[in-house]
């Protein structure tokens, strides 16, 4: 009976330690793009809130439009910027399959749950982008997105997320932080705020939607 008791509690204890043990940085990254796979297509309309270079706030309804791998259409009664990461849950297969070394750069606990921060560096030499994500290790949904070019962020992504009928983790809202980046090619600073409703799920979008995608 004690052997018996002792086996279980060394059975308990090695359950807990499997637990707790922290994933590899490819695990998490893995776990994240899987939790978008089912989605094929998507369509949903946009609140589009935008402040450029201290410009008077301005906000716009638009509809995206989303198909794997990568397209994106957005409609629009305006011209509007949109960037792309936030629609295409930050482009990441992209980034993956196109070459990139991942590593697990930050471990920590909020509220119990625990969350991961993973760099993606392109593999070849003189890239100079790398990305900075970090995930909910609860649900592997991506929170944040930075985006370094040399020394000089680019961009900054942050999101938070619904169900969506019952199984897709779907963006709810996304802030886009620009900072301001001087030089050639100068990009104007700001932040885009995104707030999605009415969400469609796999209705099988064609390709024409995309022909004159903009």
């Amino acid at each position: 009976m004690l052997r018996m008791k002792a086996w279980l509690a060394a059975a308990a204890l090695s359950v807990a330690g499997v637990g707790w043990a922290t994933p590899t940085a490819n695990e998490i990254l893995r776990r994240a793009l899987d939790l978008s796979s089912g989605v094929q297509d998507y369509t949903a309309d946009v609140k589009l809130t935008h402040d450029l270079d201290g410009a008077s706030e301005q906000s716009t309804t638009i509809t995206v439009y989303f198909k794997r791998p990568d397209k994106v259409s957005v409609k629009s009664r305006s011209f509007v910027v949109v960037p792309r990461d936030a629609l295409t849950f930050g482009n990441l297969s992209k980034r993956v399959e196109a070459g990139a070394d991942v590593s697990l750069v930050g471990t920590k606990t909020v509220n119990g749950v625990p969350i991961y921060t993973l760099k993606i560096k392109p593999k070849e030499a003189g890239a100079q982008e790398r990305v900075l994500v970090t995930v909910d290790g609860r649900r592997f949904t991506v929170e944040q997105m930075e985006v370094v070019q040399g020394q000089t962020p680019v961009a900054t992504l942050v999101w938070q997320h619904a169900l969506v009928e019952g199984r897709y983790w779907m963006p709810a809202s996304i802030v886009c932080t620009l900072p301001r980046v001087a030089g050639v090619g100068t990009q104007p600073g700001g932040r885009a705020t995104l707030t999605f409703r009415n969400y469609r799920v796999n209705t099988g979008l064609s390709d024409s939607l995309f022909q004159q995608a903009h």
